[in-house]
């Protein structure tokens, strides 16, 4: 973990509100994992806000070696507007990388990744940590949104190695209807070794029932507000699923979880 003052490279327009940004950034926060997270701070013209957590959504590369890490981010309130206005050589004040990351399936496939809306961050780098590592034609990425326009890195995801499978909820595109929908019938169909999974709270729950009855690995992103990051605000707490009266912290215990492991709602 290391605190430091990150230069703008890129922060560019995904969708309508939802923007990814770049940062030149040195070790250890561009040694970031697919699943760990970063506290940004945010200076406006009021001060500074207190930090809010994004998960890293990528490596920035250059001639082959790290040069920094991007971020996803969609813009809800004042910090993170203020985040979209950044500028290349402008400076951000970035914590990290912080918790425990996803750990990467070993000789279980076919994989299957499912992300939701801004979701889309951790499970994006994962799709691409394991297409780098040899998961050619064993990735089965299932996308989910509102409509089209929330559907992020869309096009990034169709240029990959890997079936994309897309659901929006007013049926622009792919499936009409929840993102587990088509999920399901792919598991039934497949019986996938693992599930990665991050997304709205509904999301994550479904998926953790699916991968339950199923008898399916499964591990889960967690989003959530926090005020540290490190566990001494205690914000961040869910019940653990096998000790009652016990809670695991989403930032130290997680993001990632075992979704047999957590009480997610």
């Amino acid at each position: 973990m290391d605190l430091q003052k990150t230069i703008v490279i890129a922060n560019e327009m995904l969708a309508p509100s939802c923007f990814r940004i770049s940062l030149e950034c040195r070790p250890p926060l561009s040694e970031a994992v697919p699943g760990q997270f970063v506290m940004v701070r945010v200076e406006t013209g009021n001060g500074p806000f207190w930090r809010r957590p994004f998960s890293v959504a990528g490596l920035v590369l250059d001639g082959g070696l790290t040069r920094g890490i991007e971020l996803i981010y969609k813009v809800v309130g004042k910090a993170t507007a203020a985040m979209s206005a950044l500028k290349p050589g402008r400076r951000l004040d970035l914590l990290g990388p912080l918790g425990h990351g996803f750990e990467l399936s070993k000789g279980l496939k076919p994989v299957f990744l499912a992300a939701g809306g801004i979701g889309i961050a951790p499970v994006r780098f994962l799709a691409q940590v394991l297409e780098k590592y040899g998961h050619t034609g064993e990735l089965h990425f299932f996308l989910g949104g509102r409509s089209s326009d929330d559907l992020l890195c869309r096009k990034e995801l169709e240029s990959m190695s890997l079936e994309l499978h897309l659901a929006t909820d007013d049926g622009s595109v792919g499936h009409r209807g929840l993102l587990t929908e088509p999920l399901e019938r792919q598991v039934e169909s497949l019986s996938p070794g693992i599930i990665y999974a991050c997304g709205p709270t509904g999301m994550l729950v479904a998926v953790a029932d699916i991968a339950r009855r199923h008898d399916c690995n499964c591990q889960v992103a967690v989003e959530t507000l926090m005020a540290c990051g490190m566990g001494a605000c205690q914000g961040c707490a869910l019940p653990d699923a096998d000790r009652s009266g016990f809670y695991l912290h989403v930032c130290q215990d997680g993001p990632v979880f075992d979704a047999s492991k957590v009480v997610l709602a």
